[in-house]
């Protein structure tokens, strides 16, 4: 949430430019806001430490699965 609330402006990966450019219904235009690469001080899908980690361990709850 602070990251997004900086308003970064992205000159990398993805394209959309976090639901700018995406020509999506404003709806799911303003959840693309909320895709970040991996930047410094973001998690690391490679290695989740953090808000990934967190997400992948509920995920996995849901489904009743472990993540390894």
């Amino acid at each position: 949430m602070e990251f997004n609330q900086e308003k970064p402006v992205s000159f990398h990966m993805p394209g959309h430019k976090y639901g700018e450019l995406s020509g999506l219904p404003p709806g799911v235009r303003s959840a693309l806001s909320f895709d970040f690469t991996e930047l410094n001080d973001l998690d690391d899908f490679h290695q989740p430490e953090d808000v990934i980690a967190d997400a992948q361990d509920k995920t996995s709850a849901l489904q009743g699965e472990q993540v390894q």
